[in-house]
């Protein structure tokens, strides 16, 4: 549906809360269309150093402890991302957010303590496929071997910013009247099952090292596998990420194509909810820490397992986080630590909060369990 405007008094409710916090804090909620395309209804607002993807949603409902995954299937259609942005005039220069979400997103626009334009951008096939050639790009930077190649490389991942820009829009706001939201009314239609873990496939394992060992010291290779009994077995093709990383698009297309789809999409609809994310871990035991939490069952709900190997490709064990409601309590206690420490007045408060946030860090660690390899 087209967005035809969006309420002033939401606006002004954002922008308030931006100019009232200062030094460039973010103001958010998740807004509702109504049948007429006007944006006249809101969830709480929720604000601080940076607006996190759990502070915002976890205002739609009553529902606790959900993981990412479930929370962001928990929007309906007429949903809307709204966030300020300071020291913006409202433009929309990467909207990565509609991949993940699979909803519209409006920025509006805070300069020198006041509002400097709406920006709106909508859910878009050619989005998606221009996130995963850009994925593809950043990863080719890997592969070149000249000043020359990696220059022209880079030249067109600059290019690319150009054809984001494209997409977004201007959006009116209007003097309409609210009408009040209710968490209540929402209810998790997608609940995860826990999938225990317990071995991995030998075999699939040292395809995935060795092509590791392959590409590039420290190269990350992924893929979705399946589980039968509690052991793991391939069921996607590999692919090759990053140092340190394996793009969410890339990996999902292991599986299945994923063109002019959403991430959304992909991993709700196409890819079977009883699937895992496995990756190399260079360097490592295969013990994983929030990164891979977060981005594994936490925001895309699947076991994560991570492969440890050494430079030599000797392979030195794998451990597995799996689906859990802890994830959903550490990252609230991470968000609210992080929140804290935003807001610390004296060297002693934020010395506590770097602590705790460093503490909540440990208890992610802790959640890797090792599994056997078979």
């Amino acid at each position: 549906m087209k967005i035809k405007g969006i309420a002033t008094s939401i606006v002004d409710r954002l922008v308030a809360k931006t100019v009232e916090l200062g030094q460039g804090r973010v103001a958010g909620l998740i807004a509702f269309v109504n049948s007429k395309g006007y944006i006249d209804s809101a969830a709480e607002m929720v604000f601080g150093e940076g607006v996190s993807l759990r502070k915002v949603l976890s205002k739609i409902t009553t529902e606790q402890d959900l993981t990412l995954f479930e929370l962001i299937n928990l929007l309906p259609e007429n949903a809307v991302l709204v966030k300020t942005d300071p020291g913006s005039t409202g433009i929309i220069e990467h909207p990565i957010g509609v991949d993940l979400l699979n909803t519209p997103i409006v920025k509006i626009g805070v300069k020198m303590g006041r509002k400097s334009g709406i920006g709106i951008v909508y859910p878009d096939s050619r989005i998606f496929d221009l996130i995963s050639y850009e994925e593809d790009l950043e990863l080719k930077k890997l592969t070149v071997k000249t000043m020359e190649e990696e220059h022209a490389l880079v030249e067109e991942i600059y290019d690319l910013s150009h054809e984001f820009l494209k997409f977004y829009q201007k959006l009116a706001e209007v003097e309409i009247s609210e009408v009040e939201f209710n968490p209540k009314q929402i209810k998790a239609s997608l609940k995860l099952d826990t999938i225990e873990i317990k071995s991995i496939d030998k075999g699939l394992v040292e395809e995935l090292v060795n092509k590791s060992m392959e590409i590039e010291q420290g190269v990350e290779v992924g893929t979705i596998a399946k589980v039968i009994d509690g052991h793991v077995l391939r069921a996607g093709e590999l692919v090759t990420g990053g140092i340190g990383y394996v793009p969410s698009r890339k990996l999902s297309s292991s599986y299945t194509d994923i063109t002019g789809i959403s991430s959304l999409e992909v991993y709700s609809k196409h890819i079977p909810l009883d699937t895992v994310i496995v990756h190399t871990h260079p360097g490592g035991t295969g013990v994983m820490h929030s990164g891979d939490a977060e981005n594994g069952p936490d925001l895309f709900g699947r076991p994560i397992i991570a492969i440890g190997h050494d430079q030599k490709g000797q392979i030195k064990g794998a451990t597995v986080i799996e689906v859990s409601d802890k994830l959903a309590k550490l990252d609230g206690e991470y968000s609210y630590a992080n929140d804290m420490y935003s807001e610390a007045e004296t060297v002693d408060e934020e010395i506590k909060y770097r602590n705790m946030m460093h503490d909540i860090d440990k208890e992610y660690t802790k959640l890797s369990k090792p599994i056997k390899i078979l």
